[in-house]
């Protein structure tokens, strides 16, 4: 991977121009400043307030030009916070009008949040300004082509409020551009991506709350749900990282944090434990050998490894966890965004962690992108949606009492439930159901000693479900996962025809019609579950 280098000039209109050299591997930037007021009062921290006293935390962003980039810098820096230990109270910015209107500066800023808002009842208060400006520039390896992006750049000021003295504790500033990169494949046609927003406004908070320190207040009472936990990391792995122990002791703090924050649970880790094994083809093979490896049903097993062969995991999103359904393991393979830049980040490596233990909960993908729960969390999204939450609120309940096949009604029965009270496009049920199904059906199969050929599949189905669109689903799904088309076809027509508004349902009506040969039928029937709001690539 080549970074590319970019050389900036000042320019006479109000456009900056940047001129990208491909195929180089370092990054000179030559930033113009960004005139704002001055509105922090100083850079750094108040070394005498002491920090270890405070425990709840509540945050503000100033609205900016994007109300996407300010929700994605909120969930950040909420999410840097939780991690650290602190209690979020959760304030509304729409109740603040003459915050969200012109700046009024930090201090005014927080009285007026501490008078209007919940943030009278944190003991601070962050609040962050981002002023973003575009920088358009041009790059290519041909002097006669050049092709115009454009990237963002940001200035961020932000400030550490104590609620009780009203005084500024912690003040910083940061300026940032977002990076161009370029593969080795690319550097012969001048091509080249730029660094995720995400990445981005990671790098712009870095040095911001790195003086914030973890939360050293202790909770009033352990929480409901403690789930035991053995953490085993592989041959390749530790051979990565020889403090590999520390490292993941620091990401199951996060990852504790994250859950107990939101369900009242955590995993209690019982051992650290070396692994010997090594990745080799797949994390299917990995999770298998991790399963034959470990017995023991009352513990849940976290598997940790090093896909070597995971080249760009900003490509590979898909790659990088796995986690079957009400099962007790799971694998995760720790990989930098940008291998060759070898980025790497704790915070994310635990969102993972938590994306991958929400399966083990029952909790299915979902479209909405501010849900851990999306299968490619750009947004550094912490929160569960609403169906999950019901989800895993249920099933998070006597869960290793429960034998399997009874784990897998109550999940199928919730999950059920859930989607028909509050039907929603952005949730994905159908392979969800489906891979529960065939998972209980696996089970029956192997308790009952009988053949997966005579087991009454549609029986079955039909006992764990009583809404007959859903039935009609998982079954089509089952028929679908073997590539019996005609059949799939069949069964999602009916869960349509039983509810017309099915779109996940139409979609893959649409999928089994273009495999059928039906391009016409596919693509009307593609259309009308796009325009129904399933605008995401489903299970193919």
């Amino acid at each position: 991977m080549h970074i590319s280098t970019i050389k900036v000039k000042k320019p006479a209109s109000a456009i900056l121009r940047m001129k990208i050299t491909v195929g180089l591997s370092a990054v000179i930037l030559s930033l113009l400043s960004i005139h704002c007021s001055a509105s922090i009062p100083f850079d750094g921290s108040e070394r005498s307030f002491d920090f270890s006293r405070s425990f709840s935390i509540a945050v503000y962003v100033q609205p900016s030009v994007s109300d996407s980039i300010d929700r994605r810098l909120r969930n950040l820096i909420e999410l840097d916070l939780i991690t650290k230990g602190y209690h979020l109270v959760y304030i509304n910015p729409e109740y603040v009008p003459s915050i969200t209107g012109e700046w009024i500066g930090h201090q005014a800023a927080a009285e007026t949040l501490i008078q209007r808002t919940k943030a009278r009842m944190a003991d601070l208060i962050v609040i962050a300004r981002p002023v973003m400006e575009s920088v358009d520039f041009t790059y290519g390896g041909n002097a006669k082509y050049y092709f115009s992006k454009t990237n963002l750049r940001m200035q961020l000021e932000l400030t550490i409020v104590d609620r009780v003295s009203r005084k500024i504790v912690l003040a910083r500033r940061s300026s940032e551009i977002q990076r161009a990169f370029q593969d080795d494949h690319m550097v012969v046609s001048g091509a080249y991506y730029p660094e995720p927003l995400r990445i981005f406004l990671e790098r712009s908070l870095i040095n911001t709350l790195a003086e914030l320190p973890i939360c050293s207040r202790k909770f009033a009472k352990s929480p409901a749900f403690v789930f035991p936990l053995v953490v085993m990391a592989d041959d390749g792995y530790r051979d990565l990282f020889p403090d590999w122990k520390n490292r993941l002791i620091l990401r199951m703090f996060y990852v504790n944090n994250i859950m107990r924050s939101q369900f009242d649970m955590m995993f209690e880790v019982k051992e650290y434990r070396e692994w010997k094994s090594r990745f080799s083809t797949s994390l299917e093979n990995g999770l298998n050998d991790l399963r034959i490896g470990t017995k023991n049903k009352r513990t849940f097993i976290l598997g940790v490894t090093n896909n070597y062969m995971l080249v760009h995991a900003r490509e590979q999103r898909s790659q990088v966890g796995l986690a079957p359904f009400l099962g007790t393991h799971a694998i995760i393979t720790a990989q930098p965004v940008y291998p060759d830049a070898l980025e790497w980040n704790s915070i994310e490596e635990a969102l993972t962690i938590v994306h991958e233990f929400g399966h083990l909960f029952g909790a299915p993908h979902v479209a909405d992108d501010r849900s851990v729960m999306h299968p490619n969390v750009e947004s550094s999204a912490y929160l569960f949606d609403r169906t999950t939450h019901i989800i895993m609120e249920s099933t998070r309940n006597r869960f290793f009492e429960l034998t399997t096949g009874n784990r897998f009604s109550q999940n199928i029965a919730t999950i059920a439930q859930a989607y028909l009270t509050a039907p929603s496009p952005q949730v994905e049920i159908i392979s969800e159901l489906g891979s529960i199904i065939n998972q209980s059906i696996a089970e029956e199969v192997i308790n009952n000693s009988t053949s997966r050929y005579t087991f009454d599949t549609l029986a079955y189905t039909y006992r764990l479900l009583s809404d007959s669109s859903l039935t009609f689903a998982a079954l089509g799904y089952l028929a679908y996962r073997k590539h019996q088309w005609a059949s799939a076809h069949r069964y999602f027509l009916q869960a349509l025809q039983s509810r017309p508004e099915f779109a996940e349902a139409g979609w893959y009506v649409g999928s089994c019609s273009r495999r059928l040969g039906d391009a016409e039928a596919a693509e009307k029937m593609l259309r009308w579950a796009r325009e129904m709001g399933m605008n995401y690539e489903l299970d193919e």
